[in-house]
């Protein structure tokens, strides 16, 4: 009787526990974030409890406070003079003149061969006009996406101070139930911390360092703009499914339209040579892929599963669920081992 009585409660909690995840999983960004910013800032938290004698409260509000107006304010600013620079180029150029240029290419020759391109390039301007049409489309629903990124961002600063005030408890809760010794629970929350922490930071980093580098081929080229191309391209390296390769095909296509098809040929291969090759496969990996503590094939199936998975927000649900499931299955197996 008894056994049936406590399979029936694991029965309950199991349902009860399904029901509480379909609840919150429309939040679960805002709440990852919310983790992630509180793990990162707690420091700046325990420096006005201990230095300045602030109560719990009051530093978790000047701690929200600070990351709204240092971090969230100027980002919002740059995201919206960069929405208005590249509305700005789209309602003054002139696409009839750029199509135009581009039927120009109907034959290229080169080492003595002549190609004749006519094909193609009624092919792209055609794909062309039938993207902008598509753009134009889903206008309607960028009011939807902004009116949902607000809620969620007000969802990210409510949560945010909640984790910074009452996060020590939270983690004491988790460390009391889960069945692993102290040091055990000790380094999954290092893990955690440590894994938040790497991909939030390096991240960032790569985004300043690609941001700088679309810049510098904006500024070779002479294409105008280049600042607000570089900070384009900053914030677009965050997103992982379109990355910079926006930025810099527009940079190949106004490239060619000013210096020639030669020109923008050479953006392309500085896009290939410098972003792709240098950015992405050499200078991104050392800020976040050799930082976490776990096998390159482990990191690299964590970050591109998680995308796939999650979408963007999986450049951190993926590395935080695989640190979790490495060091748990760490935990399970050294167990087993030590029964036998």
């Amino acid at each position: 009787m008894a056994n049936a009585q406590d399979a029936f409660k694991y029965v309950i909690l199991s349902v009860l526990t399904a029901l509480f995840f379909i609840i919150i999983f429309p939040f679960l960004p805002a709440i990852v974030f919310a983790i992630v910013f509180s793990i990162i800032f707690h420091p700046i938290y325990d420096f006005f409890i201990k230095k300045w004698k602030f109560p719990d409260t009051l530093s978790a509000i000047a701690v929200v406070l600070l990351t709204f107006i240092f971090i969230v304010t100027p980002l919002v600013l740059l995201i919206g003079l960069v929405a208005q620079e590249i509305f700005t180029f789209v309602t003054t150029f002139d696409f009839n003149g750029f199509y135009s240029w581009i039927s120009g290419y109907s034959t290229i020759e080169a080492f003595g061969f002549t190609v004749d391109l006519t094909e193609y390039t009624e092919s792209f301007i055609e794909l062309l006009k039938t993207a902008g049409g598509k753009v134009g489309e889903q206008a309607g629903g960028i009011i939807g996406v902004i009116t949902g990124t607000a809620f969620l961002f007000f969802v990210f600063l409510f949560v945010y101070f909640f984790f910074l005030r009452d996060g020590h408890l939270l983690v004491r809760k988790c460390r009391s139930i889960l069945p692993f010794t102290r040091e055990q629970n000790k380094k999954i929350f290092y893990d955690v911390y440590s894994t938040s922490k790497t991909v939030f930071t390096g991240y960032l980093i790569a985004a300043v360092l690609s941001g700088l580098l679309a810049y510098i081929a904006f500024s070779l080229f002479g294409i105008p703009g280049a600042p607000i191309w570089g900070l384009s391209a900053a914030l677009l390296s965050l997103v992982p499914k379109i990355g910079t390769v926006i930025i810099y095909g527009v940079g190949a296509i106004i490239a060619g339209v000013l210096g020639g098809i030669w020109a923008g040929l050479g953006f392309v291969a500085y896009y290939i040579a410098v972003e792709v090759v240098g950015m992405q496969a050499i200078i991104r990996p050392k800020f976040v892929d050799e930082k976490i503590s776990m096998h390159p094939v482990l990191v690299f199936f964590s970050l591109v599963g998680g995308i796939l998975t999650f979408g963007t927000i999986g450049l951190i649900y993926g590395p935080l669920i695989m640190v979790l499931f490495v060091s748990i299955f760490d935990f399970v197996v050294g167990m087993r081992h030590a029964v036998k």
